[in-house]
Protein backbone atom coordinates (compact mmCIF):
# COMPACT_ATOMS: atom_id res chain seq x y z
CA UNK A 1 0.00 0.00 0.00
CA UNK A 2 2.84 2.44 0.95
CA UNK A 3 4.59 1.98 -2.55
CA UNK A 4 1.38 2.19 -4.05
CA UNK A 5 0.63 5.77 -2.45
CA UNK A 6 3.78 6.98 -3.08
CA UNK A 7 4.29 5.60 -6.89
CA UNK A 8 0.37 5.43 -7.50
CA UNK A 9 -2.36 7.71 -8.10
CA UNK A 10 -5.02 7.18 -5.38
CA UNK A 11 -6.74 10.36 -6.32
CA UNK A 12 -7.59 9.17 -9.84
CA UNK A 13 -11.49 8.03 -9.83
CA UNK A 14 -11.93 4.02 -10.81
CA UNK A 15 -12.14 3.11 -14.27
CA UNK A 16 -14.14 0.09 -14.17
CA UNK A 17 -13.55 -2.59 -16.88
CA UNK A 18 -16.99 -2.60 -17.32
CA UNK A 19 -17.41 0.99 -18.11
CA UNK A 20 -15.10 0.47 -21.08
CA UNK A 21 -17.28 -1.11 -22.98
CA UNK A 22 -17.16 1.00 -25.93
CA UNK A 23 -13.17 1.03 -26.07
CA UNK A 24 -13.10 -2.96 -25.69
CA UNK A 25 -15.65 -3.32 -28.89
CA UNK A 26 -13.46 -0.55 -30.86
CA UNK A 27 -9.97 -2.54 -29.51
CA UNK A 28 -12.26 -6.08 -30.77
CA UNK A 29 -13.44 -4.49 -34.04
CA UNK A 30 -10.14 -3.11 -34.91
CA UNK A 31 -8.39 -6.53 -34.10
CA UNK A 32 -10.93 -8.17 -36.67
CA UNK A 33 -10.06 -5.83 -39.80
CA UNK A 34 -6.19 -6.25 -38.96
CA UNK A 35 -6.89 -10.04 -38.58
CA UNK A 36 -9.12 -10.15 -42.14
CA UNK A 37 -6.14 -7.74 -43.71
CA UNK A 38 -3.11 -10.21 -42.55
CA UNK A 39 -5.48 -13.14 -44.11
CA UNK A 40 -6.44 -11.65 -47.66
CA UNK A 41 -2.30 -10.93 -47.67
CA UNK A 42 -2.14 -13.76 -46.98
CA UNK A 43 -4.02 -15.53 -49.74
CA UNK A 44 -2.12 -13.01 -52.22
CA UNK A 45 0.69 -14.05 -51.38
CA UNK A 46 -0.28 -17.62 -52.04
CA UNK A 47 -1.58 -17.08 -55.44
CA UNK A 48 1.39 -15.47 -56.49
CA UNK A 49 3.11 -18.53 -56.03
CA UNK A 50 1.45 -19.62 -58.64
CA UNK A 51 1.42 -16.85 -60.92
CA UNK A 52 4.88 -15.74 -60.77
CA UNK A 53 4.99 -13.29 -64.10
CA UNK A 54 2.13 -11.32 -62.83
CA UNK A 55 3.88 -8.15 -62.56
CA UNK A 56 -0.06 -6.22 -60.83
CA UNK A 57 -0.35 -9.01 -58.56
CA UNK A 58 3.88 -8.25 -57.24
CA UNK A 59 3.28 -4.37 -56.72
CA UNK A 60 -0.49 -4.81 -55.01
CA UNK A 61 1.32 -7.49 -52.64
CA UNK A 62 4.49 -5.44 -52.35
CA UNK A 63 1.93 -2.35 -51.94
CA UNK A 64 0.06 -4.40 -48.53
CA UNK A 65 3.11 -5.61 -47.15
CA UNK A 66 4.51 -1.57 -47.24
CA UNK A 67 0.85 -0.96 -45.36
CA UNK A 68 1.25 -3.46 -42.65
CA UNK A 69 4.90 -2.44 -41.69
CA UNK A 70 6.51 -5.98 -43.47
CA UNK A 71 9.53 -3.87 -45.06
CA UNK A 72 11.32 -7.36 -46.23
CA UNK A 73 8.90 -8.74 -47.23
CA UNK A 74 7.58 -5.58 -49.06
CA UNK A 75 11.30 -5.46 -51.07
CA UNK A 76 11.02 -8.65 -51.58
CA UNK A 77 8.07 -8.29 -53.91
CA UNK A 78 8.66 -5.13 -55.62
CA UNK A 79 12.52 -6.93 -56.33
CA UNK A 80 10.02 -9.69 -57.89
CA UNK A 81 7.75 -6.75 -59.94
CA UNK A 82 10.88 -5.11 -61.02
CA UNK A 83 12.68 -8.24 -62.27
CA UNK A 84 9.92 -8.57 -64.34
CA UNK A 85 9.65 -4.89 -66.22
CA UNK A 86 13.29 -3.61 -65.28
CA UNK A 87 14.18 -0.02 -64.65
CA UNK A 88 10.54 0.70 -65.43
CA UNK A 89 9.62 3.86 -63.83
CA UNK A 90 6.23 2.83 -62.92
CA UNK A 91 7.45 0.15 -60.75
CA UNK A 92 10.22 2.23 -58.95
CA UNK A 93 7.80 5.13 -58.42
CA UNK A 94 4.95 2.26 -57.08
CA UNK A 95 8.17 1.13 -54.63
CA UNK A 96 8.79 4.55 -53.81
CA UNK A 97 5.56 5.33 -52.26
CA UNK A 98 5.47 2.72 -50.94
CA UNK A 99 8.22 3.11 -48.75
CA UNK A 100 6.83 6.27 -47.74
CA UNK A 101 3.64 5.23 -46.65
CA UNK A 102 2.71 6.29 -42.98
CA UNK A 103 6.19 8.84 -43.82
CA UNK A 104 5.31 12.32 -42.40
CA UNK A 105 6.58 14.87 -44.95
CA UNK A 106 8.22 16.98 -42.71
CA UNK A 107 10.28 14.54 -41.86
CA UNK A 108 13.50 13.30 -43.98
CA UNK A 109 12.17 10.82 -46.86
CA UNK A 110 13.67 7.56 -46.53
CA UNK A 111 17.14 6.57 -48.12
CA UNK A 112 15.82 3.74 -49.83
CA UNK A 113 12.87 5.95 -51.11
CA UNK A 114 15.24 8.87 -52.29
CA UNK A 115 17.66 5.99 -54.46
CA UNK A 116 14.59 5.22 -56.04
CA UNK A 117 13.67 8.52 -56.67
CA UNK A 118 16.97 9.13 -58.27
CA UNK A 119 17.27 5.89 -60.30
CA UNK A 120 13.75 7.24 -62.10
CA UNK A 121 15.47 10.86 -62.50
CA UNK A 122 18.33 8.85 -64.73
CA UNK A 123 15.38 6.70 -66.41
CA UNK A 124 12.91 9.30 -66.93
CA UNK A 125 14.29 13.60 -65.82
CA UNK A 126 10.40 14.88 -66.59
CA UNK A 127 8.37 12.14 -64.56
CA UNK A 128 6.08 14.40 -62.72
CA UNK A 129 5.69 12.61 -59.15
CA UNK A 130 9.59 11.84 -59.11
CA UNK A 131 10.23 15.67 -59.79
CA UNK A 132 7.27 16.38 -56.78
CA UNK A 133 9.09 14.00 -54.06
CA UNK A 134 12.56 14.79 -55.12
CA UNK A 135 11.95 18.69 -54.65
CA UNK A 136 10.68 17.45 -51.24
CA UNK A 137 13.57 15.81 -50.66
CA UNK A 138 16.23 18.64 -51.76
CA UNK A 139 13.84 21.28 -49.80
CA UNK A 140 14.17 19.41 -46.58
CA UNK A 141 17.83 19.18 -47.62
CA UNK A 142 18.26 23.46 -47.68
CA UNK A 143 18.86 22.57 -51.92
CA UNK A 144 16.20 25.00 -52.20
CA UNK A 145 17.34 25.92 -55.54
CA UNK A 146 17.64 22.29 -56.63
CA UNK A 147 13.76 21.69 -55.51
CA UNK A 148 12.49 24.98 -57.46
CA UNK A 149 14.14 23.74 -60.55
CA UNK A 150 12.21 20.42 -59.99
CA UNK A 151 9.20 22.15 -59.12
CA UNK A 152 8.96 24.23 -61.63
CA UNK A 153 9.94 21.65 -64.16
CA UNK A 154 7.18 20.15 -62.95
CA UNK A 155 4.40 23.11 -63.25
CA UNK A 156 5.07 23.28 -67.05
CA UNK A 157 3.19 19.71 -66.98
CA UNK A 158 0.47 20.50 -65.16
CA UNK A 159 -3.10 21.52 -66.41
CA UNK A 160 -3.49 25.45 -65.57
CA UNK A 161 -5.76 25.95 -62.71
CA UNK A 162 -5.63 22.31 -61.58
CA UNK A 163 -5.26 21.65 -57.59
CA UNK A 164 -1.91 20.03 -58.21
CA UNK A 165 -0.63 23.13 -59.67
CA UNK A 166 -1.38 25.09 -57.39
CA UNK A 167 -0.04 22.86 -54.50
CA UNK A 168 3.32 22.87 -56.27
CA UNK A 169 3.71 26.78 -56.97
CA UNK A 170 2.31 27.33 -53.28
CA UNK A 171 5.44 25.20 -52.46
CA UNK A 172 7.67 27.15 -54.56
CA UNK A 173 6.36 30.06 -53.30
CA UNK A 174 7.33 28.91 -49.51
CA UNK A 175 11.05 28.46 -50.25
CA UNK A 176 11.44 31.32 -52.06
CA UNK A 177 14.06 33.86 -51.17
CA UNK A 178 15.70 30.63 -49.66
Amino acid sequence: GGLYWHMGSPNLPDDPYASRGAQIAKAQELQAQMAQIHAMVTRLATEMKSRPNDLDGWLRLGRSYAVLGDKFKAEAAFAKAEHLKPNDPGVLLTEAEALMIGHPLNQPMPPDAVALLTRIRGIDPNQPAMLWYLGIHEAQQGKFAAARADWQKLLTTLPAGSKDRQTVATAIEEIKGK
